[in-house]
């Protein structure tokens, strides 16, 4: 018999954020089951910096909020992944009769009979210094009080963390890491763990066979050391990243997602969502050009690999507030703002350096602003789905004709929220899980879907200043050779809107890809990567 659906809170390791459940996340939900990914302090889309982060408790507080929030009644099943073992204990020490059971995947497993940094001190003395690779360490605090922080570099994850993940989700994560701190200093000198507390909540631990950070010897030593685990399970083939790691034999009928299985065979819960196999692409003659893709910088992670694979170098970036840019909306009042880390790329690059920059969606605005200043550093400028400003009428023009257009129905559980002064107020825009769902994402995994959700953040159109500001000229922005890719089934921008913007403006060439939606980086990368390898060797 079924049991009763549980809730899930997963919780990511270091440098990680909520992100890295994207796979996974659907997979428990299909069956059923409520699933919470949060990030912790100064992780994934966390505003704080870790240069204000001085504890495990600071860095914990997320977690902590959750489990203060939930009713006296409910009760989850926590999950924690490498050093978010330690999150998990500190909330068990405090909150033992809210959780069923705790789940430690490939994690740090702390006891109750040595001081908090025991197991790390463990850890640290079995793993040899070159191991670490380009791994970052930092000082930060003050001198009295120094501590330090971590980066993983890209060579430590693709050889000890991503060893057994596809390209694209190293993509993803070389786009969304960011420094944190093992908090070595503060669990050197208190014992945050009991067995009152702590000690008293059941424990599953989940070894993964291949795993180089943390080899599967240690994780059996945390085992034995505890004491108190009730259960040990393996995922045999796994590398550090169970979450995002893909069992090859699950398109010959074996669940492609061992961790999914692992947790629904913990409470005999039966699958129930299919699987796609994942695109794959052979090396072409390369071409040797430079991408910009704008924006964001996440959300390339499966098209970027592809035009990697045929020999292009590919640089993606987070506009300002976006992404894991640690500025807020509220401090951006321009459109100029907003688009100042693409401003800087363009000025950074030699003046002999030429790239293809690839706008989608609102990013095609940002396009334009660096085709006014920078046209003799671009071969062309592609729009994908994207606002293609003209140089005739002021700056908000487009934007205005697609809001005449679209109506207010369409924009489903979006959010418009004012900030700046009374006097000068700006909008924000938010986008909520309906109008994701049904508008944007509506031909892309759930997977894909559930990375959105979690790395979602509030910006502007900057309609106040496009609407005061001709940013764009027949002398800069016009000079540029501008291809646009027509998207057949998008919601948000309609065919017939794409085509009026091509008929409104001079460009020489348009493509189509039949059957995208407005994410047809995501739905369909191998098709765009075919048109922008097509666009790369024609206009050179």
């Amino acid at each position: 018999m079924e049991v009763m659906k549980k809730h899930f809170v997963l919780v990511h390791g270091a440098c990680h954020g909520s992100w890295c459940w994207y796979k996974l996340k659907p997979l428990l939900e299909a069956a059923g089951h409520t699933v919470t990914a949060l990030d912790m302090a100064a992780s994934g889309i966390d505003l704080r910096k870790i240069e204000e982060l001085r504890t495990l408790v600071d860095y914990t507080v997320p977690l902590m909020e959750f489990m203060e929030s939930l009713p006296q009644e409910e009760k989850v099943i926590l999950v924690g992944h490498s050093y978010g073992g330690m999150n998990l204990a500190l909330a068990m020490e405090k909150y033992p009769k809210k959780i069923f059971a705790a789940v430690f995947l490939a994690a740090l497993l702390p006891d109750s009979a040595h001081m908090s940094s025991y197991v790390l001190d463990q850890f640290f003395e079995r793993t040899p210094k070159e191991n670490w690779l380009d791994t970052q360490f930092v000082s930060y605090g003050s001198p009295e009080e120094p501590l330090t922080s971590m980066f993983f570099g890209p060579k430590f994850l693709v050889q000890q963390l991503y060893q057994l993940c596809s390209p694209e989700d190293v993509a993803l994560a070389s786009s969304l890491v960011r420094p944190t701190s093992l908090f070595m200093e503060d669990l050197s000198k208190v014992k945050y763990f009991t067995d009152e507390g702590y000690g008293s909540v059941k424990k599953v631990y989940i070894i993964c066979t291949e795993d180089k950070v943390s080899p599967k010897e240690f994780q059996q030593w945390q085992i034995d050391n505890n004491g108190t685990v009730i259960e040990a399970k393996e995922i045999k083939g796994a590398d550090h990243m169970a979450m995002l790691w893909v069992d090859p034999r699950g398109f010959q009928g074996i669940h492609p997602n061992p961790l999914g299985k692992t947790l629904h065979c913990i409470y005999k819960t039966k699958p129930k969502e299919k699987f796609h196999k994942g695109l794959k692409m052979e090396p072409i003659k390369k071409q040797g050009r430079h991408f910009v893709l704008v924006h964001g910088g996440w959300y390339w992670y499966k098209l970027k690999p592809l035009l990697e694979v045929a020999g292009h170098k590919v640089t993606t970036l987070d506009l300002a507030a976006s992404g894991i840019d640690l500025r807020k909306i509220e401090e951006l009042h321009t459109f100029h703002d907003y688009t100042l880390p693409l401003m800087e790329l363009m000025e950074s690059l030699p003046q002999e350096e030429k790239v293809i920059l690839v706008g989608h969606s609102f990013g095609g605005m940002n396009l334009g602003l660096v085709m006014e200043k920078y046209q003799q550093k671009i071969y062309v400028a592609v729009f994908l789905a994207a606002f293609m400003p003209d140089s005739i009428h002021m700056s908000s023009y487009v934007l205005d004709q697609y809001f005449e257009r679209m109506p207010t129905i369409n924009w489903l559980d979006t959010q418009f929220v004012s900030y700046g002064s009374p006097e000068e107020p700006l909008p924000s825009i938010f986008f909520g899980p309906k109008f994701l769902a049904y508008n944007l994402y509506q031909l892309c995994s759930p997977e894909d879907l559930a990375l959105a959700s979690s790395l979602g953040r509030a910006s502007s159109l900057f309609l106040e200043d496009l609407s005061k500001t001709k940013y764009f000229t027949d002398e800069g922005y016009g000079l540029v050779k501008k291809v646009y890719i027509v998207c057949t089934e998008d919601k948000l921008i309609p065919k017939e809107f794409q085509k009026w913007q091509i008929d409104n403006i001079s460009i020489i060439e348009t493509k189509e890809i039949k059957g995208a939606d407005h994410m047809a980086l995501l739905s369909m990368p191998k098709q765009l990567c075919d048109t922008l390898l097509e666009i790369a060797h024609k206009y050179n």
